[in-house]
């Protein structure tokens, strides 16, 4: 099951659903959808791994409507867009009439367009979806004021939402992202302090502050800008 880094809030809600798992499923309760401050490139990707990850464990839901634990699907303002986006959850439907697992949705280019016509069917095709689905909001941490409105037409639109606050990542949340990042390469890092060390001086000298960013960083040093890293 994927190890999310940081964003403590997230992983305590998500425990806490998990940890009234039995409860939930004898009231026919479902999880609450989340609005998430996470920006692109940041791990949101990760997030939806790790809550359909902890969500099939603990059986919080039902993922026998298709073969995939979750959909990442992604909003830019247009009404054809917007439907093929649906389409992309439906289609993923394939054992049941509905899909029923983790959707991610990345909301923050709505905040555009809240006062043309295609608003009202976002809203209304949303309500649906989170009435099936367990739907993890995606908006950017540093928000205008149209992407505030977002939110709060979400809340006033969707049942059981909760939004979740800005946590950023640390340096030593980044280095750990890294770290990961580095073992999915196929390093063997293992419990190396000195690497580690070399890895967070890279983080704090080069100002990074997403997880994209450490990414960037892991292919200089699989490149051989690092020393000490094993390779299989």
């Amino acid at each position: 099951m994927k190890h999310l880094v940081g964003l403590p809030s997230l992983r305590k809600e998500v425990e806490d659903i998990c940890t009234r798992a039995r409860e939930h499923c004898k009231l026919g309760l479902r999880p609450q959808n989340l609005i998430v401050p996470l920006d692109p490139g940041n791990g949101r990707t990760s997030v939806l791994e790790y809550v359909s990850g902890m969500y099939r464990k603990y059986g919080v839901l039902d993922f026998s409507s298709g073969p995939d634990p979750f959909v990442e699907i992604e909003m830019d303002g247009s009404l054809r867009q917007m439907k093929q986006a649906f389409c992309t959850v439906e289609d993923a439907a394939i054992y049941a009439n509905h899909y029923s697992h983790v959707v991610g949705m990345d909301v923050s280019e709505m905040a555009a367009h809240i006062h043309e016509s295609q608003f009202q069917e976002f809203l209304r095709r949303t309500k649906e979806l989170c009435g099936e689905a367990c739907v993890i909001f995606f908006v950017h941490e540093a928000r205008g004021r149209n992407e505030e409105r977002l939110i709060e037409r979400l809340r006033e639109t969707v049942d059981f939402v909760k939004k979740l606050p800005e946590e950023p990542y640390s340096s030593e949340e980044l280095c750990e992202a890294v770290r990961l990042a580095l073992e999915e390469e196929g390093a063997r890092v293992g419990e190396d302090p000195t690497l580690c060390s070399r890895l967070l001086r890279r983080i704090r000298e080069a100002n990074l502050h997403s997880v994209r960013e450490a990414r960037l960083a892991v292919q200089k040093i699989l490149r051989g800008e690092e020393n000490g890293v094993e390779q299989e």
